[in-house]
């Protein structure tokens, strides 16, 4: 059996790229506000992110969907989620991209947005989806309002059980 050797394998070149790195300060690493939740490579090469930001000041969770270009992870594409409905927040808490090239995440309805373009908002989504399927929580928050902010508020938050899927077929996901 013959293997092949390192000279006769056509290895694309390694151009050298200088990085920029830094150490974040102590307030960054203890800042809890923002959690990133889900994070998928695109068909473009692109990175998609979903996260949350804890928003102290107005009590609420805001969930967002951030595309970065790879790999100088500059921010092409935002999309911040409203899942306010009556007293509960839903959140988003993954995004995928269909073998279509589209991206879909699930909040109360399952949403999908042409391509990557996920600034404008998306394109469609399906009917209320069941609360049975959904993680429940009170997520507390101390009263900004409060003197010494020792009051305690509990939020609803709700967010879709699901943390991978798989398109097993065109529009058919495990």
């Amino acid at each position: 059996m013959k293997l092949p050797r390192p000279t006769e394998i056509n290895f694309p070149e390694v151009k050298e790229k200088n990085w920029k790195i830094t150490i974040p300060s102590s307030k960054e690493v203890n800042d809890d506000r923002k959690q990133a939740l889900n994070i998928c490579i695109l068909k473009s090469g692109n990175i998609l992110l979903a996260y949350l930001f804890a928003d102290r000041e107005k009590m609420k969770i805001r969930s967002f969907l951030s595309i970065y270009d790879f790999p100088e992870l500059k921010l092409v594409e935002k999309y911040e989620y409203d899942g306010e409905t009556d007293e509960t927040y839903y959140m988003i808490n993954f995004a995928w991209q269909t073998k279509d090239g589209n991206i879909f995440t699930i909040g109360d309805k399952l949403y999908f947005f042409d391509g990557e373009s996920i600034s404008k908002g998306p394109v469609k989504s399906s009917e209320k989806i069941n609360d049975a399927h959904f993680h429940y929580e009170k997520i507390p928050f101390r009263d900004p309002n409060s003197e010494y902010k020792e009051r305690i508020i509990n939020k609803n938050h709700k967010y879709f059980i699901c943390r991978s899927l798989l398109e097993v077929k065109e529009g058919i996901y495990l």
